[in-house]
């Protein structure tokens, strides 16, 4: 397994940053640094000390939308579920799509919200304001499990991948059972993409059980001079 952990992406120098907003909730602390990267503005969510997602992450947060609306720009009345909202950079590249009809979002933190309408906003195109998208408050495996609902495509970015987890409790969302719940809620051809900050077997392994086909895309981000590996995991419905 070869593990990319983000924070180890920073250089000493980049270790300074500055906290610009936090929040503590339900035993969960929320932290929000701002640091200049190659002369840029960069944005970081912590949880609890565990990286969640930074502005210089985008590439491979819209590629997550954009692998799967690609392969759909045939078809009408596209409908999307995004597990996990970050910065909004799924969300946001979902909306350039004219086809796409429906952005539902499932998070659980309101905190992650509220920073996007006052920090993130002019990243991800304001997606919150585009009437296509709707908000959903709630852990994604519970609404998954009592949701009626059927997407064209669901993404799936609620941490960092199996290996490095925000929440104990997201273990449950890589296990082919879930899978099986999410493959119900697809409607016919749909596409269920997740993002992984490493290759996976666990993922190979559960989606092997549900899915007959899948694929996986490597994205690289260039950060502080690196390139930085990420993964995509496709996993389609007949």
């Amino acid at each position: 397994m070869t593990m990319n952990n983000p924070t180890e992406s920073m250089s000493s120098a980049n270790m300074s940053r500055t906290l610009v907003a936090q929040r503590d909730s339900g035993g969960s602390r929320l932290q929000l640094f701002e640091h200049v990267v190659e002369g840029k503005r960069e944005l970081e969510v912590v949880m609890n000390g565990v990286f969640i997602m930074a502005s210089y992450n985008r590439v491979s947060s819209e590629m997550l939308t954009r692998t799967a609306l690609e392969r759909m720009r045939n078809r009408e009345d596209v409908r999307v579920l995004i597990g996990g909202f970050g910065m909004g950079f799924c969300a946001g590249e979902a909306c350039r799509y004219a086809n796409v009809s429906r952005v539902d979002i499932v998070e659980l933190e309101p905190t992650i919200l509220a920073w996007n309408r006052r920090f993130f906003h002019e990243r991800n195109q304001d997606c919150l304001s585009d009437e296509r998208v709707h908000v959903i408050v709630d852990d994604f495996h519970d609404y998954v499990c009592k949701t009626d609902n059927t997407y064209d495509a669901v993404a799936m970015d609620i941490d960092n991948g199996p290996a490095l987890l925000v929440r104990e409790g997201n273990r449950r969302v890589y296990s082919a059972g879930f899978f099986a719940r999410v493959k119900a809620h697809l409607r016919p051809s749909g596409i269920f993409v997740i993002w992984s900050c490493s290759q996976e077997p666990v993922l190979e392994e559960a989606g092997l059980e549900v899915f007959s086909a899948r694929e996986v895309e490597t994205v690289v981000e260039h950060y502080a001079g690196r390139e930085v590996p990420y993964f995509l995991y496709l996993w389609f419905r007949e």
